[in-house]
């Protein structure tokens, strides 16, 4: 919890704040779940303020992470851009955890059109070119990874198209 600043946000004084050296965030936690967990924590850390009277001047710094050595700068905002899947760079881990945390990724296609990757899931690691193509083992387009693996896109959309009903017609311009 902080005080406001008149003029900056984010900027005021710490007036509770979660023990050191703050929480553990498992890989797997969704945004949902995060939000859910930092919601009930933070209720009970503002009846503990009310309660304590912390809120009352004279006020005290209860902050240690700003002393602590860490990075101290504000995330950046996330953006479409951040969905944006570029393959000749993006290795599998970054593209499935980007997927788990921000949802729907996207590029675009070697004919200007838009794909949305609604469902990717692991597959095996490979050898070639990093970018998206059809495997002959499977009706769902892949994508190869800039660092040799292969993901299976098990649901897509295209331009103009159903959500999640884009494999075929994704299909059939990687095959062109």
């Amino acid at each position: 919890m902080q005080t406001l600043h008149p003029e900056h946000f984010d900027h005021g004084l710490i007036l509770a704040q979660t023990a050191q050296p703050g929480l553990d965030v498992p890989e797997e936690t969704t945004p949902d779940a995060l939000t859910h967990r930092l919601g009930l924590l933070g209720g009970q850390m503002l009846v503990d303020v009310l309660r304590n009277g912390l809120f009352i001047p004279p006020l005290k710094e209860a902050g240690w992470y700003g002393g602590s050595g860490g990075p101290v700068d504000h995330a950046e905002k996330i953006t479409p851009a951040h969905r944006h899947v570029d393959f000749s760079t993006a290795t599998a881990q970054d593209i499935l955890t980007r997927h788990h945390v921000l949802g729907d990724l996207w590029t675009i296609l070697p004919n200007g059109e838009r794909v949305i990757f609604n469902k990717i899931s692991t597959h095996s690691s490979g050898h070639g070119k990093p970018g998206l193509f059809v495997r002959d083992d499977s009706q769902n387009p892949a994508i190869r990874t800039a660092d040799g693996q292969v993901l299976e896109i098990q649901s897509s959309t295209c331009a103009g198209g159903k959500k999640g009903k884009g494999n075929a017609h994704l299909r059939r311009i990687l095959a062109s």
